[in-house]
């Protein structure tokens, strides 16, 4: 299953002096869920920018070129852990802490038939 990226919103000049075009860029699962802790700005140089939109586009086969292009150099300026492996990674260890948090839960209100707030000692 691959997961995909989610761009949250319209890229903005950055107004720090740097040049660069922030890309508000989120990690999504199979689902289309965001993944927790994957949501980042990322800033691509404007000079990066210029010249995937000077690339023509105006036949499809075009357009699947500068789009590749253009996801390209998202690609390559993302922060580390953000292959598709990290995301799925990180979608597995989610799904699998629930599933533990569940059998927690039912050990405590099922098999003790304890109700929530549980006062307990520790030792």
């Amino acid at each position: 299953m691959a997961n995909k990226y989610r761009l949250q919103s319209a890229p903005e000049a950055t107004l720090d002096g740097s040049g660069n075009v922030a890309h508000d860029i989120c990690g999504i699962d199979s689902e289309n869920n965001v993944i927790p802790g994957r949501h980042q700005t990322v800033n691509i140089p404007e000079d990066d920018v210029d010249i995937i939109m000077a690339m023509p586009d105006g036949t499809a086969a075009e357009k699947q070129s500068k789009n590749a292009a253009y996801k390209a150099l998202i690609a390559d300026n993302l922060p580390s852990g953000w292959t598709n492996d990290d995301l799925q990674e990180i979608v597995d260890n989610n799904s699998q802490a629930a599933t533990s948090a569940e059998a927690i839960n039912d050990y405590i209100t099922v098999t003790l038939g304890q109700e929530y707030p549980v006062d307990f000692n520790l030792g």
